[in-house]
């Protein structure tokens, strides 16, 4: 089965001020964490946080956990994680960050 991964994005901008403004985020609606600990407590989770192996909805955590985590925001987030798992997939891309 394929999927997006969590997919982190991470950027800094200085402001001329004392703080930067810093963004640390992942393409995923939620964190695996937090389906970790819900299976762990044998909680139930939200519906549109994951799907099963099948790719159905689930609020069963294991089942969330051998599926996959749903992006944020829709079709926006999906465009989202594609294009960061094309620019750390991409050999001219992974070159290049190969280099930072």
């Amino acid at each position: 089965m394929s999927f997006f991964g969590t997919n982190p994005i991470a950027l800094g901008f200085l402001t001329g001020e004392d703080m930067p403004v810093i963004i640390d985020l992942s393409t995923s609606i939620i964190a695996r964490g937090k389906i970790i600990a819900a299976a762990q407590q044998g909680s139930k989770i939200p519906e549109g946080w994951a799907i099963d192996e099948s790719g159905r909805p689930t609020t069963d955590p294991e089942s969330a956990l051998t599926g996959s985590l749903l992006p944020l925001g829709g079709a926006k987030g999906s465009a989202l994680a594609l294009a960061v798992e094309i620019t750390n997939w991409h050999p001219i891309w992974s070159s290049i960050w190969s280099l930072c």
